[in-house]
């Protein structure tokens, strides 16, 4: 920093400006003394080059105010604000000696992989934090090891609240512009939607990580390869970066890093349970949950639907078997006159002949004879000897010779499984459609053409992007396979004017999503899509047109895509 630009050794009001520490984004942060109350403060100025710029202003100004209005010992306690002499805002906080998490951990005062049970109490501390400012619906959005200070090496302090999102208070970032960092962005942050408790649940996530595994799981990327990553690529389980943990721990960093929100935990107090829970784990050596008599209704209701047709020949020979135990008790169950002199008698005769007709295997006929009325009758023990039954036994020469099973030659059997669909694929699609059947499943709905006005598509460098009016969705297909779909709204159609030969949705798209803006600049405008058929399927669809010479494009819901020939 240039000696002309430091406050490092001057006065502002009553702060002694005593040593410049570090610059932040937007700020240069000092430690200073405040004359009157004789207490070390820190002193965060707001940068000259950023004055003309009212957004970031503004952004600052409310820094403070956000802050102030959030009472936890976690959360760095604002003393004061006000203007330097240049007309430059300032904000007087607490002072933590010790730094940043960031820091003490680059000087190897803290050393990464931390202990498990000391990772997951301090992101629990942060959490903690965090619940009393989403409970006045303060969205942090910018969470990452600079911004967790460390008082006395050992409890997090949460601070730069620069960034953060306050619902219903109008949006301070500019068009195109990403609040936050690039390594702890959450996937809805990247792509410019409305963020909540969730997506600083996602940061948490990735810090946990860290602290875990000893490195950033994108760590090796560039910043535009992360921002792909968060969107659109898991990162590599944390069990291969550290085993020895308990499930329930790697359960905690999984779940905070889902790509939709909706997988994740819900509120930071779901995230502290389940911190707990592995906090139990590790303290206990991982001990296995307690076994529970209830089971899984999905895994089971599914067991029942495969295996009815055993499950109930099974309760056909157990009901057999009991009455065969209850006839040939002595005197029976219920005496001399009750059911046993006229019980359900069952007799199994093989029905055969000398030739055996080979197209007709042995049948077995079952007889059933019930009393027409039952009289129940008290019984009397005697020792009454049972009546010598003869059993009907099938002989030998009823039982036809070995031989390999007769197939049918009128019904083959199937090679191929296949799927219960009230709707298939269209007939139209050909032969080809047989191999993505078994991945796309049923079909939920019937063949849709457009017209010239009612899809367009645009190429780039790294990819296409495809628009189709009646969804009035972007699918952006990338070279490397992947796949990424946008909704557009009415007002997002406007021409935009960031690059040539981008218009229309495309070019909004393109000029307010950074990931989007990896597959290049394209070197032509877009083009309606001549007759383009699509078709909806449960776990994807099938989509092509004549500018791709009506090759097959496969989406699945796994955010893939493919080709080949119809």
């Amino acid at each position: 920093m240039n000696n002309d630009e430091t406050w490092e050794g001057k006065q502002i009001n009553q702060y002694d400006v005593q040593e410049y520490l570090t610059r932040g984004g937007m700020a240069d942060i000092y430690r200073a003394s405040d004359s009157q109350l004789k207490r070390v403060v820190c002193l965060k100025v707001m940068q000259a080059d950023y004055l003309n710029d009212e957004a970031f202003v503004k952004r600052f100004q409310r820094e403070a105010r956000t802050a102030a209005s959030l009472d936890h010992p976690d959360i760095i306690k604002i003393f004061d604000t006000g203007m330097t002499p240049s007309g430059q805002p300032f904000i007087v906080m607490e002072y933590i000696e010790d730094g940043s998490l960031d820091r003490l951990t680059a000087k190897g005062e803290i050393s990464w992989p931390l202990p498990q049970q000391q990772a997951l109490k301090l992101i629990k501390r942060v959490a903690s934090a965090l619940f009393t400012a989403h409970n006045r619906r303060i969205f942090h959005r910018d969470l990452k090891p600079q911004n967790i200070l460390m008082r006395h090496k050992k409890h997090p302090v949460l601070t730069d609240f620069g960034v953060a999102a306050v619902e219903e208070m109008t949006k301070l970032t500019r068009t195109g512009e990403m609040p936050g960092t690039p390594y702890y962005m959450s996937p809805e942050q990247i792509r410019g939607e409305r963020v909540d408790g969730r997506s600083d649940i996602y940061a948490l996530g990735l810090i946990l990580y860290e602290m875990l595994a000893g490195s950033h799981p994108y760590a090796h990327l560039d910043p535009w390869r992360i921002l792909e990553h968060q969107v659109l690529i898991e990162p590599p389980p944390l069990r291969l970066a550290r085993d020895g943990l308990s499930d329930a721990t790697y359960q905690v960093v999984n779940t905070c890093l889902q790509k939709h929100a909706a997988n994740r935990y819900q509120s930071v107090i779901d995230l502290i349970k389940a911190i707990d829970m592995a906090l139990e784990r590790e303290s206990a050596g991982d001990a296995p949950p307690p076994p529970t008599s209830i089971p899984r209704p999905g895994r089971w209701q599914l067991y029942f639907r495969q295996n009815w047709l055993l499950l109930l020949l099974i309760g056909l020979v157990l009901i057999l078997l009991t009455l065969s135990i209850i006839n040939i008790l002595p005197n029976g169950i219920f005496g001399e006159t009750g059911l046993t002199q006229n019980a359900i008698k069952v007799a199994a005769t093989a029905v055969s002949t000398n030739t055996p007709n080979p197209t007709s295997p042995a049948t077995i006929q079952i007889v059933v004879q019930a009393s027409p009325t039952l009289i129940p009758v008290t019984p009397t023990y005697t020792h009454t000897p049972l009546p010598t039954e003869t059993p009907v036994l099938p002989t030998e020469t009823a039982v036809p010779p070995t031989a390999p099973p007769i197939i049918n030659p009128i019904q083959p059997p199937r090679t191929t499984p296949t799927l219960s669909c009230v709707a298939r694929a269209d007939s139209s699609w050909g032969n080809t459609v047989d191999q993505y059947e078994s991945r796309l499943g049923c079909a939920t709905s019937g063949i849709i053409t457009y017209q010239m006005s009612e899809a367009a598509y645009q190429m780039f460098p790294g990819g296409q992007m495809i628009w189709r009016a009646n969804t009035n969705q972007i699918h952006v297909l990338y070279n490397d396979a992947t796949l990424s779909t946008f909704n557009v709204g009415p007002a997002d159609a406007s021409q935009a004017t960031c690059q040539n030969n981008l218009q229309n949705s495309f070019g909004w798209l393109w000029c307010t999503n950074s990931v989007v803006q990896s597959l290049g600049i394209p070197s032509e405008t877009e083009r309606n899509a001549n007759n383009m058929i699509v078709q909806q399927f449960e776990n994807g669809l099938l989509l092509t047109y004549s500018e791709i010479n009506n090759n097959l494009v496969l989406f699945t819901k796994q955010k893939r895509w493919e080709t080949s020939p119809k």
